[in-house]
């Protein structure tokens, strides 16, 4: 993998949204699912997913790591 030094911060929002549809899809859940769990709206899943939204709020980020089983991977974001 490249250093992320060198993506733009629209990039690894890009970047984020295609691994948070992989986690989807190995959940076996569909964007309406996901939606439905995290109270997050179909719209903004499906741009985040396919890159074209433009920001995506800590908080929402978080509602979508806890559907997918990946809460905890925050840990390895910002290590006590």
């Amino acid at each position: 993998m490249a250093d992320l030094y060198e993506y733009s911060t629209p990039e690894l929002v890009r970047l984020l949204g295609t691994r948070f549809k992989e986690y989807r899809l190995r959940c076996n859940l569909t964007q309406k699912e996901v939606a439905e769990r995290s109270g997050v709206g179909l719209t903004t899943i499906h741009k985040f997913e396919n890159g074209s939204a433009g920001n995506l709020s800590l908080s929402t980020f978080v509602l979508l790591l806890k559907v997918v089983g990946q809460i905890n991977s925050l840990d390895n974001l910002l290590p006590e």
